[in-house]
């Protein structure tokens, strides 16, 4: 039987709830298999509080918000490992905005 390792800091099998900003930045790097999550959807819900992410005036403060995130789940995940990152889109004025494709784009580009 193989242990799995415990990265320092955090507890193995334990849900963290809170900031994703602040909760990543106590995780070591590199010491994650697999990176799981699902942000807020632009202007989708009010999650409350009225300031988090999801609730950016414009989709490209959104889309930075999201590489934020999305850089700090890159230093946490191991060579090996892998991200899950799932983004929905959004209908503004009958325009469907391509926020999947935007992160994707600007993921690529940094």
């Amino acid at each position: 039987m193989i242990e799995a390792e415990k990265p320092t800091g955090i507890e193995l099998n334990k849900i963290y709830c809170g900031d994703c900003n602040e909760l990543l930045k106590n995780i070591p790097s590199n010491s994650m298999d697999l990176v799981i999550t699902s942000p807020p959807y632009f202007q989708q819900r009010e999650y409350g509080g009225g300031n988090g992410i999801g609730n950016e005036k414009t989709v490209e403060e959104y889309i930075e918000n999201m590489i934020k995130v999305f850089r700090e789940c890159v230093r946490v995940t191991k060579k090996t490992g892998s991200i899950v990152f799932n983004l929905g889109d959004k209908y503004i004025d009958g325009n469907l905005l391509l926020v999947p494709y935007r992160f994707a784009i600007e993921v690529q580009k940094r």
